[in-house]
C-alpha cells in the first residue's frame, strides 16, 4: 500500500524545485537588467500565483528600464550633437552626466568627469561659480547668465559664457541643473584685436600732434623769446622793458606747459628710457608738486617690456592719478611692480575717498573703461577694488611679453 505521507513529502519537493528555478529565473533576469539587457522578459506558469505576480512586475520594470534608456540615449545623442560644453549637475553641484565636447574641450575623459564638481574646473579665486548658480536659480530666476574661465585637465585656460537652469524630471520636479559653457576664446581674441586697432590708432595720433606741438608751436615760441630778448636789450623806456620782460615770463609758463602737454601725449623718456623712467618723470610734474606723495617699490630687475605694452600701462598709471586726485582727493599714492617668468603685476593704491565700483564704472569720467580696453586688449587683467572711504585699487596683471 502506498504511504500518503511520502507521497506529499515527493510532492512538495518537486514544488520547491520549482519554486527554486522561478526565483532562479528572476534573479538572473535582473542580473540581465543590470546589464542593460533590458528586452529579455520572463515566461508565467500556468499557476497564475504569487510568483507570477511578481514575474509580472520584474518584466514591467523591464519596460520601463528600456524606456528610460532609449530617452536617456536620446537625450545624451542631442548633448552630443551640441558644440558647447555641456554639463548635466546634482544638487550639490557634482557632474552627473557630460557630453562629448565636454571630455574634448576639457581634455578629461568621460569617467573621470562623472562625479566631480563644477568648482573644480573654474579657475582659482573666482568663488564658487555653483553657489551663485544654485542661489540664482533657487531665488526664482529662471536662468542664469555668467563669465567665467575652466580650467583643462592640462592647465589651459577657457574663458567661458555660462547658461543655467533647471532639468526637470518626469514629475515637472526640478531634479538637476544643466549648464551650457559657450568657449569665447576667439570671441575675445576678435575684440581684443580690434580694440589694440583702435587703441594703436590713438597712440599715432597723440606721437603726430605731440610732435607737430613739439617742432611747429615749440619753435615759434622760442624764435618769440629770442626777438623779445633782443628788444629788451635795445629798449631804454623802464616801462616798455618792464613789459617785455612780463611777456617773456608768460612765453615761459606757455613753453612749460606745453612741455607738460607733450609729455602727456607721447613722452619722449618712455620712448628712450622706458616705463619706469617715465614713471618717474610723470610723478615729478609741477602739476603734482605739493598736492600729492609718490612711493614706487620695483624690483631692479623689472623686466622692459613690448612699447605697446609699457605705452598701455603708462596710461593706466596716468588715468589712475587723475582719478585719484581729481575724483578721491588723494595725498598719498603708492605703485607696486612685481613680475615672473609669464606675468608682470602693478598695484597701484590711493588714499583718497573711494568711490561705489558699480557707480566707478558706469561712469564715463572716470575712463575705468578705457582702463580695462588697454589691459584687456594685451591679454591682461584688471581688478578694480574701491568702496566709499576706502581708497582705490588698480591691480594689473600682465603677460611678460619682451
Amino acid at each position: 500500500m502506498e504511504n500518503p505521507t511520502l507521497k506529499l513529502l515527493t510532492l512538495g519537493q518537486i514544488g520547491c524545485r520549482e519554486l527554486d528555478k522561478r526565483i532562479h529565473k528572476i534573479n538572473r533576469l535582473l542580473t540581465d537588467y543590470s546589464l542593460g539587457k533590458f528586452e529579455r522578459r520572463l515566461d508565467l506558469s500556468e499557476k497564475l500565483d504569487d510568483i507570477d505576480a511578481f514575474i509580472t512586475g520584474v518584466n514591467m520594470l523591464g519596460e520601463e528600464l528600456k524606456d528610460s534608456t532609449i530617452r536617456k540615449n536620446y537625450v545624451i545623442n542631442i548633448l552630443n550633437s551640441v558644440s558647447d560644453i555641456v554639463l548635466v549637475l546634482n544638487r550639490a553641484g557634482r557632474i552627473e552626466e557630460i557630453n562629448k565636447t565636454a571630455c574634448e574641450q576639457l581634455e578629461c575623459p568621460r569617467e573621470e568627469l562623472l562625479g566631480r564638481t563644477l568648482d573644480e574646473w573654474q579657475e582659482g579665486g573666482r568663488g564658487s561659480l555653483f553657489s551663485f548658480i544654485f542661489h540664482q536659480l533657487k531665488a526664482g530666476k529662471p536662468s542664469v547668465f555668467s563669465d567665467s574661465v575652466f580650467i583643462t585637465a592640462t592647465g589651459k585656460k577657457i574663458p567661458v559664457n555660462i547658461y543655467s537652469s533647471y532639468l526637470m524630471d518626469d514629475t515637472r520636479k526640478n531634479s538637476s541643473i544643466i549648464v551650457t559653457a559657450k568657449d569665447i576664446t576667439l570671441q575675445i581674441q576678435s575684440e581684443n584685436l580690434l580694440l589694440r586697432a583702435i587703441i594703436d590708432t590713438q597712440e599715432k595720433e597723440r606721437q603726430r600732434l605731440a610732435q607737430d606741438l613739439h617742432d611747429s608751436l615749440g619753435q615759434q615760441i622760442s624764435a618769440i623769446k629770442f626777438y623779445i630778448s633782443a628788444a629788451v636789450d635795445n629798449t631804454a623806456d623802464s616801462r616798455n622793458r618792464d613789459i617785455l620782460l612780463k611777456s617773456n615770463e608768460a612765453l615761459m609758463k606757455v613753453q612749460a606747459e606745453m612741455r607738460n602737454i607733450c609729455f602727456n601725449l607721447m613722452p619722449k623718456t618712455l620712448e628712450e628710457f622706458g616705463l619706469l623712467k617715465a614713471i618717474e618723470q610723470l610723478c615729478k610734474q609741477p602739476t603734482y608738486a605739493g598736492r600729492v606723495r609718490f612711493t614706487i617699490d620695483c624690483p631692479e630687475d623689472f623686466p622692459s617690456l613690448l612699447q605697446k605694452v609699457e605705452i598701455d600701462i603708462f596710461r593706466v598709471v596716468q588715468e589712475f592719478i587723475t582719478n585719484a586726485l581729481r575724483h578721491g582727493n588723494a595725498d598719498k599714492i603708492w605703485m607696486k611692480f612685481q613680475h615672473n617668468k609669464t606675468q608682470v603685476r602693478i598695484v597701484l593704491k590711493d588714499n583718497g575717498q573711494g568711490f561705489e565700483l558699480a557707480e566707478g564704472l558706469a561712469s564715463p569720467g572716470r575712463g575705468l573703461y578705457n582702463v580695462q580696453s588697454r589691459i584687456k586688449s594685451h591679454e591682461g587683467e584688471v581688478r578694480i577694488k574701491s568702496s566709499p572711504g576706502s581708497g582705490a585699487e588698480y591691480h594689473l596683471t600682465l603677460p611678460n611679453k619682451h
